[in-house]
């Protein structure tokens, strides 16, 4: 089983200030490719059972999104998702198509998008969800119950500590971007690290190293 998170695209409706897609060194002009790559790609490189994380940017203005997840179960493989709530078309598609293979999908509280509440009521009827805020003061107010998570300080470059250490993310992980290039981390992404490999040129996947930056 892995565990891998894939960022279909980096478009996003809202500009939250905390934003890592916004405020590091993520190369945000990569193109997206079409959902069928992926879908012929990860049945082939993930062992069934594995579950696929779908994020970025905001996925659900990934074209045909729902036919990607769709294929994910039939694949033998779960899916989650995060998202801002505000795409209300493609989340009344989902629900009335009750997408199989979900774990989880995490909804999260921005400011802009009072659209969520009703949202996230849709999907809980089809779907588990998740109600999260980043602890910050920039962060949104709409979700009373929302339960926090780290803010990690792009703008005052202190999101990561600099410690040397031995991290064995990439063994049963590993990060795409909108082209397929790999990552073992999001922090390995989100500080420009070179990527190790291509999922769709059958490129190297990545592997456990040693950690000179270190995520927060």
């Amino acid at each position: 089983m892995m565990h891998v998170c894939l960022f279909p695209t980096f478009d996003c409706q809202l500009e939250c200030p905390y934003c890592s897609i916004r405020h590091s060194k993520i190369d945000r002009t990569v193109e997206a490719v079409p959902w069928q790559w992926w879908a012929t790609a990860l049945p082939r490189v993930l062992p069934r059972g594995s579950v696929v994380d779908v994020a970025g940017g905001e996925p659900l203005l990934y074209p045909d999104l729902p036919d990607l997840l769709g294929t994910r179960a039939r694949a033998g493989l779960y899916w989650g998702l995060t998202t801002n709530g505000k795409a209300s078309d493609v989340i009344d598609d989902m629900v009335k198509r009750r997408l199989p293979g979900c774990i989880c999908i995490n909804v999260s509280d921005h400011p802009g998008n009072p659209e969520a509440h009703e949202n996230i009521a849709l999907l809980r009827k089809a779907y588990p969800v998740n109600v999260h805020r980043v602890n910050c003061v920039d962060a949104g107010k709409h979700e009373p119950d929302a339960r926090l998570i780290t803010y990690q300080d792009w703008r005052g470059d202190k999101a990561t500590d600099g410690i040397r250490r031995r991290c064995t993310a990439g063994l049963n992980h590993w990060v795409a971007d909108p082209r397929g290039d790999l990552w073992r981390c999001v922090v390995a992404l989100e500080t420009g690290q070179p990527a190790s490999g291509n999922l769709f040129d059958r490129g190297t996947r990545p592997g456990g190293m040693e950690c000179d930056y270190g995520c927060t």
